[in-house]
């Protein structure tokens, strides 16, 4: 008896016009992935509708920016994957198909780095080029690594890297 009660008060009813405003903000989003999208947007409204904010004075509006926000980010995600998953990563080694020059160049540049720099480049190394990893394991912030691979940038440009 108990979980009918609670089964019928985790029930949400779902409005046509939520149906329908749910379909449409689908549709208007470029995606191979329409009906994973509309989905997606369903559990979002079911959720919504459970905790209910308050304080929303014109419920009809905000259902239509959540359904705008929620899809944005589905595609947006849905892109970054497809990217990801597109690219090959690079050879682990590739360094041992550098030309001789190449090694002499990347050496000299290796000398006028400081120590911090040199440590950085080779956690870039090991840690696949993840910046933020690498922020987290030398305990520096993330747009201090972005400063020192600036830095690096610029002296293997210099160098005519």
């Amino acid at each position: 008896m108990d979980e009918r009660r609670d089964s019928q008060r985790d029930t949400v009813p779902v409005e046509d016009w939520e149906r329908e405003l749910l379909k449409k903000v689908a549709s208007a989003f470029r995606t191979p992935n329409r009906d994973e999208l509309q989905a997606v947007l369903a559990v979002k409204l079911l959720e919504l509708k459970r905790r209910q904010p308050p304080g929303i004075r014109y419920w009809p509006a905000y259902v239509a920016k959540f359904f705008y926000n929620k899809a944005h980010n589905f595609v947006r995600d849905e892109r970054a994957r497809a990217r990801r998953e597109s690219t090959e990563p690079e050879a682990p080694h590739s360094w041992l198909n550098w030309t001789p020059d190449e090694h002499f160049l990347i050496a000299r540049v290796w000398e006028r780095l400081s120590p911090g720099e040199t440590l950085l480049w080779s956690m870039l190394a090991e840690c696949d080029g993840n910046q933020s990893r690498v922020a987290r394991k030398l305990g520096l912030h993330r747009n201090t690594v972005r400063a020192r691979i600036k830095r690096i940038r610029i002296l293997l440009s210099k160098s005519g890297y």
